[in-house]
């Protein structure tokens, strides 16, 4: 079983900004996207783990 890893989203207007950390709290990467439901499905499709939102 692959591990469980948490986002956090933070969105504004314009941009989205995101943090990915696994199950222990270690940071698996972190960012920023356009606040677009395209940009956002994108990257949510691009994520290949189980990830809780």
């Amino acid at each position: 079983m692959e591990p469980l890893y948490y986002i956090g989203l933070e969105v504004h207007k314009k941009t989205i900004s995101y943090c990915v950390k696994n199950s222990t709290g270690a940071l698996y990467s972190e960012g920023s996207l356009p606040a677009t439901r395209l940009d956002l499905d994108r990257w949510m499709k691009a994520l290949r783990r189980q990830m809780e939102v």
